[in-house]
């Protein structure tokens, strides 16, 4: 929402949670470990985090915050422009890489913490095993917005034009017809 808004769905209603009136803002992602452990990423000031009630970032941001995604152990990753990944170990504590990209990272997603994906523009993705980043041959040149899977070896990303798919079946990726 432009205004800074979160909303929540009890299963009845829709309530707001969050409305910053301070500044203009628009919330790109959201991710949810459980219900007292939710993560936003944001345009401006980015991010927001619930574990109870919301609260602000701790860190002074300069790029935008375009991705949050969580393991199944619990460690959150945020991707955002200028080819920056942040880890968080928890929410005092901080690492970030510098991937060493050329665009902006749209979206990330991973089976653990030593199997992420990172999509970003110009068909940038890049995937991390758990101690070092590696660049893959995407077949395309597109900007690629999002990035989600099943296995390792079932992970597929979509791109801004032409409603085309981008399909890793463990080896490589390939481009597949969405039929739409």
């Amino acid at each position: 929402d432009p205004d800074g808004s979160i909303f929540h769905y009890n299963g009845s209603i829709w309530t707001n949670e969050l409305s910053d009136t301070t500044a203009w803002m628009e919330f790109l992602d959201i991710y949810g470990a459980s219900a007292t452990d939710i993560w936003t990423a944001s345009d401006r000031d980015g991010m927001r985090h619930y574990t109870g009630a919301w609260s602000g970032s701790q860190y002074p941001w300069s790029y935008t915050i375009n991705a949050v995604w969580a393991t199944p152990q619990g460690t959150f990753y945020i991707a955002g422009d200028n080819g920056y990944v942040w880890r968080f170990l928890d929410w005092l504590g901080l690492w970030w890489f510098r991937v060493a990209g050329w665009g902006d990272y749209q979206s990330i997603w991973g089976t653990d913490d030593s199997d992420i994906f990172v999509v970003g523009t110009g068909g940038e993705i890049v995937h991390y095993n758990g101690s070092s980043w590696t660049w893959m041959t995407s077949n395309t040149n597109r900007d690629l917005l999002h990035v989600w899977g099943l296995s390792a070896n079932w992970v597929f990303a979509t791109s801004v034009h032409n409603n085309r798919l981008y399909h890793y079946n463990g080896d490589n990726w390939c481009d597949v017809d969405s039929g739409t």
